[in-house]
């Protein structure tokens, strides 16, 4: 099944839309592209017959997270160096099944130059 994830949102394949959908459902692939060190796909507009699904907000700053630390070839232990924090943490945060706070991934993304944005749309 093809599918791309996003920071913010993710378009789905219309092959199976309602399996597809679960925010929860992309924990696993979005975990194997951290693992592989593979990049996260910027957005991109949906094609015909695809949805866009919100992917939660936990999910977004990790995967912004990763992306940061690979654009700027920051590794897991000088993250926690400059987070005065040990390497573990920083491995839990990176982790889509680990829940970490808000707060935390700010300071994280702040230490790589990087400000966290929300936007909040009315539900169609």
């Amino acid at each position: 099944m093809g599918s791309r994830l996003h920071y913010s949102l993710c378009v789905m394949c219309r092959r199976d839309p309602i399996a597809l959908c679960d925010p929860i459902a992309l924990r696993p692939h979005s975990f194997a592209r951290i693992k592989r060190g593979a990049d996260i796909p910027e957005p991109s507009a949906p094609l015909d017959g695809e949805q866009l699904v919100a992917v939660p907000l936990s999910m977004s700053l990790k995967a912004a997270l990763y992306q940061a630390m690979k654009e700027d070839e920051i590794s897991k232990s000088e993250l926690a160096r400059r987070m005065e924090c040990d390497e573990k943490d920083v491995r839990r945060m990176l982790d889509p099944r680990h829940p970490t706070k808000a707060p935390a991934m700010e300071k994280a993304l702040a230490l790589l130059g990087r400000r966290v944005v929300v936007g909040i749309r009315k539900a169609a």
